[in-house]
């Protein structure tokens, strides 16, 4: 039995909520200062779930290559070494679970450089590979951080790269 017409009662219309809410991005579309004339550090996204399969030698071999990652780096040449994301959230996960991100290192220098990730010494973090790259000129490398836990544990942690 529904509401006559000719009862006198109005039809229940609910009201719909006047503003709007403002979409939800993980990224934005556009990182600050990415428009027209950009340098290419600053348009890096670095992507942790985008894991790299190539992974370069952990240590120099050759003469050259020593003696370049002797080389003491300079403040303006340190800065040419990026790397991120600079959070790497791994979310909820279960006990006796592994799972991967990705920590992106790009060699904007002019020679190769030794770059290494302290996260081994972390437990949870004990099976992150490799432990050091070294990457040459003008090229990224990708190490895999891999997270396990054989307990439920919350784990918040700084990693020096």
């Amino acid at each position: 039995m529904g509401l006559d017409a000719a009862s006198g009662l109005t039809l229940p219309l609910p009201e719909l909520p006047k503003g709007r809410m403002p979409l939800w991005l993980e990224r934005p579309y556009e990182e600050e200062g990415s428009g027209e004339g950009a340098s290419k550090s600053t348009m890096a996204i670095f992507d942790a779930t985008r894991l790299f399969p190539r992974k370069f030698k952990p240590r120099p071999e050759t003469a050259e290559e020593l003696r370049e990652c002797k080389l003491p780096l300079s403040p303006k040449e340190l800065l040419m070494v990026t790397g991120g994301p600079k959070t790497i959230d791994f979310g909820t996960v279960s006990v006796f679970t592994s799972v991967a991100r990705n920590f992106t290192v790009m060699n904007e220098l002019r020679s190769i450089c030794l770059v290494a990730v302290e996260a081994l010494e972390e437990e949870e973090l004990s099976q992150s590979t490799p432990a050091s790259q070294v990457i040459p000129a003008g090229v990224s490398a990708g190490f895999d951080i891999i997270f396990c836990s054989n307990e439920p544990v919350s784990f918040r942690r700084t990693i020096n790269s």
